[in-house]
């Protein structure tokens, strides 16, 4: 059982709007890449943009992808990485205006996040909740670092389903605890997570000279916090939540996205023309196969960005593959190790039709 925390961490990779130019400034759908070459484009992007940022820090943000499951161990964009490059904005701003998240990316950023670091954004969203900011000197961030990951990996040991798995996450809650953190440790080890709360508007940052300040101060975060940990009120709610494919779901409830109907309704032929711009964006990059998953999601971030309607992911594909029994020639399946369909292929008459 691996936690879903993003653990080694850095203190100048604390921004979600890094993953989206290591996805498409940095890396390849297609093309592998030596790390030290994807952490060296990094941070000429950054630098390029009036920001003092290291190698170095371009390898943790790399680790960082990885954790996200972006780019594979090669450096190639993964199913996500894909999403990311869909529905990401990277311009020639400078720094300050690029890491702002519109509307989109907030969807986009919140479901990957909330799969890769979840258990992390609720220890923390509990915490704010409970006391309304985050404490900012050096020792009080490592006591919190160290509260916080013995909290987290002691409740995965109570969930693990193995010998192997409940011997090697107690193996890390004795470390943590016998350790914990000095210095800058501790502040390392929370910035990321609580940065990319406060981008997702659930969390305030007052902005000082001297230290981060992290609180509750708007009813808007307050309710949207409030509204997380309710949608997901332990890791069990999260693991289960991200295996049946309910992220935007309770992205919706969470940012109060006010939507119709959900949008089951819709024809299988309905369905498939959505899919097909995002088929058609995906198909351009080289890959020779088009994850199925980047396309539903895809549709569902696009219905619930502009058109405020929410769709199921199960009920999304389960009109694609009613499509593909009305269209054998046209829409096929290629199926992953287990047999679940994994990828998509269009026809180029369907493609052509659809113009």
């Amino acid at each position: 059982m691996e936690p879903r925390v993003l653990f080694r961490t850095h203190y100048q990779v604390d921004e979600p709007a890094l993953m989206e130019f290591l996805v498409k400034r940095c890396t390849s759908p297609i093309r592998s890449a030596y790390n030290e070459s994807v952490a060296q484009k990094l941070a000429e992007e950054v630098q390029h943009r009036g920001k003092k940022f290291n190698v170095a820090a371009g390898g943790y943000a790399l680790d960082l992808a990885r954790g996200l499951s972006l780019v594979n161990e090669q450096n190639v964009w993964t199913d996500r990485g894909h999403l990311v490059n869909l529905h990401a904005e990277t311009e020639d701003r400078n720094w300050d205006a690029e890491l702002e998240l519109n509307s989109r990316e907030r969807l986009l950023h919140f479901r990957l996040f909330l799969e890769g670091d979840g258990a992390a954004l609720l220890s923390i969203a509990r915490y704010l909740l409970d006391h309304g900011k985050m404490p900012n000197s050096d020792g009080d961030w490592n006591q919190l670092a160290k509260m916080l990951f013995v909290e987290i990996y002691s409740e995965y040991h109570t969930m693990a389903g193995t010998t192997a798995d409940r011997v090697a996450l107690r193996r890390e809650v004795d470390r943590i605890r016998s350790r914990g953190y000095e210095g800058k440790s501790g502040p390392h080890k929370m910035f990321v997570h609580l940065q990319t709360l406060h981008r997702l508007d659930l969390v305030d940052r007052v902005a000082t000279s001297t230290s981060r300040n992290y609180r509750l101060e708007s009813d808007s975060g307050r309710r949207n916090l409030r509204s997380l940990v309710s949608e997901i009120p332990d890791l069990y709610a999260l693991e289960r939540a991200v295996q049946e494919h309910r992220l935007f779901e309770i992205a919706a409830k969470v940012f109060g996205i006010e939507h119709g109907p959900v949008a089951q309704d819709r024809s299988p032929e309905e369905l498939i023309q959505l899919v097909v711009p995002y088929y058609r964006q995906v198909v351009a990059t080289g890959v020779s196969q088009c994850p199925l998953s980047t396309v539903i999601e895809s549709v569902q971030i696009g219905l619930l960005d502009e058109g405020r309607e929410l769709i199921h992911y199960d009920a999304a594909l389960d009109l694609i593959q009613k499509a593909q029994q009305k269209r054998v020639g046209e829409i096929r399946f290629h199926v992953d190790r287990r047999g679940t369909p994994a990828f998509l292929k269009l026809s180029d008459e369907l493609l052509a039709s659809s113009s």
